[in-house]
């Protein structure tokens, strides 16, 4: 119904653009230019003919403007479907980059993570309250005034080993187990010491973070 409807419009316009706006003027021109200033007369028939031709006439204008629009939308529809594949190429793109980076991203819980979280727990447990206290030893103590001085030190440090061997011991020497089993080079001493925490001149949490930087974000071991 649009479709007709349009039409009708753009053959009105035509046609009156054609009648008014060049056939009667040529008739006037005539009138004008005629020596003796004679005014063209048409008959009857002549009159609808006219009409009936600027008819025909605004209809085949009417009929090229609807092949050139038809043409533009096809145009359009083209380029539209260009731009829709596009669209889709760059978002299949944008999702296997995203995908590639997913995977380069440990998880939350592998083992590389859990190994570096150990790591700063086991340090945040010796910082915490209550703070180390100071026991100052002389020569001049007695053995029995040395014992008296460190008594705190040494409660303290059973304290912290008493915890670390309750919460944090069971979890790290499963984790050093699990990297072991995955290939991990997992040396005699880090095995040994796990369990107290007490690893000599290299620390368990500077152990524990070359452990896991050996492990990928798959928790494959990196050559």
């Amino acid at each position: 119904m649009n479709i007709i409807t349009d039409n009708l419009r753009a053959v009105a316009t035509y046609w009156w653009v054609i009648l008014v706006g060049v056939i009667m003027p040529l008739l006037d021109l005539f009138t004008f230019l005629h020596p003796k200033s004679k005014e063209f007369r048409l008959p009857h028939w002549g009159r609808i003919g006219i009409a009936a031709l600027a008819i025909v006439a605004a209809e085949l204008l009417a009929y090229r403007d609807q092949g050139k629009n038809l043409t533009t939308v096809i145009a359009e529809k083209r380029q539209l479907s260009v731009d829709k594949n596009d669209l889709g190429e760059q978002l299949r793109q944008a999702r296997q980059d995203l995908s590639e980076c997913q995977g380069q991203v440990p998880a939350e819980k592998s083992v590389k993570i859990r190994l570096l979280q150990a790591a700063s727990e086991y340090e945040k447990l010796w910082r915490k309250p209550p703070k180390e206290p100071i026991c100052t030893q002389t020569n001049t103590m007695t053995p029995e005034e040395q014992r008296k001085v460190i008594a705190p030190c040494v409660a303290w440090m059973n304290a912290r080993d008493t915890e670390y061997q309750r919460f944090l011991a069971p979890e790290i020497i499963e984790l050093i187990r699990v990297a072991k089993g995955k290939g991990a080079d997992v040396s005699q001493d880090l095995e040994q010491c796990a369990p107290t925490g007490a690893c000599g001149q290299n620390p368990l949490p500077l152990r524990l973070r070359a452990l896991s930087k050996s492990l990928n974000s798959r928790d494959e071991v990196t050559h």
